[in-house]
């Protein structure tokens, strides 16, 4: 007798162990190694990734905040929390390292001319130079250029050691 559209059990059994595989090896993917949401970790120290915006929306919101300046490629905003501190960043990708370092220098011209901020003090941590300024707003603000990219972020915690330590671990987890 001949078999007519019958599959074998041998068939069915390798079709689900081959999906079987497949799904492991997604969620593998996707559960270790994998925990970025964009350029941003979904932790940064005991800090938790609550916000992510990038493309248009983020682009639009960085040259508001840069009153003019120099129009970014790409940009991403990123928000993290956790139970004693807000954390909020905005990155800018730019055309080179020059246009960096020139949108850093149109930064700090234009809080010289604001009382938004205190006036900005050149730092350097860890061989990168940055800049530290506070707001009205009670926050403390970082910001520096890294090859095309301009990062700013802002700070709840007045630690200024912590503040130092997350500045580092950023240029670590997000800016390399």
């Amino acid at each position: 007798m001949k078999r007519k559209n019958k599959i074998s059990i041998s068939y069915i059994i390798g079709i689900a162990l081959l999906i079987s595989a497949l799904v492991f090896a997604t969620s593998a993917y996707y559960t270790s190694g994998n925990d970025r949401t964009g350029i941003f970790p979904q932790q940064l120290g005991d800090l938790k990734l609550v916000l992510y915006v990038d493309g248009a929306d983020a682009i639009s919101d960085v040259e508001r905040l840069h009153m003019g300046g120099i129009s970014p490629k790409n940009a991403y905003i990123a928000q993290y929390r956790s139970d004693f501190d807000n954390v909020r960043f905005w990155i800018s990708i730019v055309e080179n390292v020059s246009d960096a370092q020139q949108q850093v220098d149109l930064m700090i011209e234009g809080m010289k001319k604001t009382t938004m901020f205190s006036q900005p003090v050149k730092l350097t941590i860890d061989d990168n130079v940055a800049y530290y300024t506070k707001g009205n707003d009670g926050q403390f603000h970082y910001f520096f250029a890294r090859d095309d990219m301009v990062v700013w972020l802002s700070i709840q915690n007045p630690d200024v050691e912590y503040q130092k330590r997350l500045v580092k671990m950023s240029i670590k987890e997000i800016v390399n």
